[in-house]
């Protein structure tokens, strides 16, 4: 991931550009950015910047700053998919393709294979 400065340099200027508040500072980075598991869906983060499961910075209400209390570290995917939206919102998605690919508890724990029609792959819930 890249430096916790760089980082906190890079949000600050995107929350001044949007006139959002930003108030996190390198202790807050350390501490958040060294947990193992996405705080929304408790999936194991990957190493590396841009993988899907890799570690990104949400505002858990989206029209709100970078503040501690209202961010937190979060699967990359996660993040993308929440975009400017309520957590509600992706977990409708979730919930539907879930539902789309009849998906039970069995499969969630055990692993879920697709076939997308360009690929096939199993997936590690």
């Amino acid at each position: 991931f890249p430096s916790h400065d760089r980082v906190i340099r890079k949000k600050r200027a995107y929350c001044r550009k949007e006139k959002l508040l930003f108030d996190l500072d390198v202790e807050w980075m350390k501490k958040h950015m060294s947990q193992t598991h996405c705080a929304a869906t408790g999936i194991e983060f990957e190493e590396g910047r841009f993988g899907p499961f890799s570690r990104s910075l949400d505002r858990i209400c989206p029209d709100k700053g970078y503040t501690p209390g209202n961010t937190r570290v979060v699967a990359r995917i996660f993040n993308i998919a929440k975009q400017d939206w309520p957590e509600s919102v992706v977990l409708r998605m979730a919930l539907a393709l879930a539902e789309q690919h009849k998906i039970g508890k069995e499969v969630l724990s055990n692993g879920l294979q697709t076939n997308t029609g360009c690929t096939t792959s199993v997936v590690q819930l």
